[in-house]
Order: structure tokens, then sequence, then C-alpha cells
């Protein structure tokens, strides 16, 4: 899961990096995240040196707590025609995402100095999610 806030406003993305998936956004009130998919997935937490509280995708309640972490961390999104793909870069480089074309698989990597990847032998651009975005 990462969490992206700017101002009044924030972005969460939670992916188990093979098919599950859901892009929430909402609110950030006094520190209080709440956020909501589309699909009716929610999140609702406090913002302070980190972000923790409770999300629920496809009615599975869990609770979470993340750390803040400096770029290249963070949250990344591509949207073409035909797919949207979602990465959550760590601290430590490693990543996890979801490139769901119809059928959800696992997210092609992603080159964060370059905002770009390659899947299906096309290069596809990338940006970072500051977390002002609406989905």
């Amino acid at each position: 899961m990462a969490v992206a806030v700017k101002g009044g406003r924030a972005v969460a993305y939670v992916c188990d990096g093979r098919r599950v998936e859901a892009w929430l956004t909402g609110t950030v009130v006094s520190g209080r995240l709440t956020l909501r998919s589309k699909a009716g997935d929610t999140l609702v937490g406090t913002v302070g040196n980190g972000v923790s509280g409770t999300v629920v995708v496809r009615g599975r309640s869990l609770p979470f707590a993340i750390d803040t972490a400096d770029p290249p961390a963070g949250l990344y999104r591509s949207q073409g025609n035909s797919a949207v793909i979602g990465w959550i870069v760590l601290a430590d480089g490693s990543q996890v995402g979801v490139e769901n074309d119809g059928t959800p698989g696992p997210a092609p990597r992603l080159d964060p100095a370059r905002l770009s990847a390659t899947t299906g032998g096309s290069t596809v651009a990338a940006r970072s999610i500051a977390g002002d975005e609406t989905f």
C-alpha cells in the first residue's frame, strides 16, 4: 500500500502484485484520511510521521501502518488506452504493482528515473502521483 497526500487531498493504491488492486481518493482533514474507490473500497486513517488506519478492499478489512519515504520511493501510475498500471516503489528500491488491461497481472518493472516501463514490447510513460489527483 502507498498513500500520497497533497494539501487536503489524498490518493492510496492497494495491491497484492498479482491480481488485486484498488485506487482510492479522498480528503485529509485535520490529519484524518477518508478515501473511497469507485468500486466502494474504503480507507480511513490518520496522517502523522506516517499513515495508519484500516483499508477495506473487496470486503476484506486490513489494518495498516506505513512510514514516509523519499523519492524515488512513492506511488506511480500509467494509464493508456487499454491498460492501467500502478506501482509502489519502496525505500529500498523494490517494487510491487498490477497491470490491468481487463485481466490483472503483475506490473512490469518501472524505471523511476525515466518514468517508464516496457510492457508487451512497448514503452509506456508513468507519472508520480502527488495526492491531489482523482481517478
